[in-house]
């Protein structure tokens, strides 16, 4: 019973750093002030079972519970200053991916069939008593011709080579970005996202920080382009 304690308290310390790590205040001290441009969890119902966990600067991010899973589906959404074709190096680099999706600390070529068709590696941090874990996933990329949208849909790709040290390898996952020009200066910018992680993080560590790590992503996104 104390050891069931002691690793339930862990997981609970492990959610608050995380959620504390992915910005520049912590997520408890932000709840307990007055709502502002934050909205509430429960402030948006979708018809399709999307309810609204966060909207901050522009960015509004979406939960929902999937069918058999313990571990919920995220969508983020966002309006950005920018063009199609300047994703596209974030795209299709996986060396790019550790500058903006939130928590990478390696990611890079597996190997590569097309431009726009390869498997990458990822190293994502989980901090103690957790292990880091370990992506391997299949990219694939279209850009209409018209360079009017670029998709990347993300799946997860087995694996026969070892596991890095220190790491647990993510049992499955699945994502989607997606780019649409709406005007000459302003892309539409989507998210989604579903991962099994695989080991020992329970499932309400996962559903409590992957809002805070897509709002993250986008922040992170948007300040490499403009940069560019």
């Amino acid at each position: 019973m104390i050891c069931a304690r002691l690793i339930f308290f862990r997981a609970v310390s492990v959610a608050l750093l995380l959620l504390c790590e992915s910005g520049s205040h912590c997520a408890l001290a932000q709840s307990a002030q007055p709502a502002q441009s934050a909205q509430p969890a429960q402030s948006a119902q979708l018809a399709n079972d999307w309810r609204e966990t966060l909207n901050d600067d522009g960015i509004q991010v979406y939960k929902r519970t999937r069918l058999g899973s313990a571990y919920e589906e995220v969508r983020a959404l966002a309006r950005l200053s920018a063009r199609v074709d300047d994703f596209i190096p974030f795209f299709t680099e996986p060396a790019q991916y550790k500058r903006w999706v939130y928590g990478t600390v390696e990611s890079g070529l597996v190997s590569r069939t097309q431009p726009f068709d390869f498997t990458f590696k990822g190293v994502f941090k989980i901090p103690w008593p957790f292990e880091n874990r370990e992506l391997i996933s299949r990219v694939e990329i279209e850009r209409k011709p018209d360079g009017s949208a670029l998709t990347a849909k993300l799946n997860h790709a087995d694996s026969r080579a070892a596991v890095t040290s220190g790491c647990v390898r993510v049992s499955h996952f699945e994502s989607l970005w997606q780019v649409k020009q709406e005007d000459a200066k302003t892309v539409n910018f989507r998210i989604e996202m579903y991962v099994e992680p695989g080991g020992q993080l329970p499932p309400f560590i996962v559903n409590l920080v992957l809002s805070r790590i897509q709002l993250w992503s986008i922040k992170n996104l948007k300040r490499e382009i403009a940069l560019r």
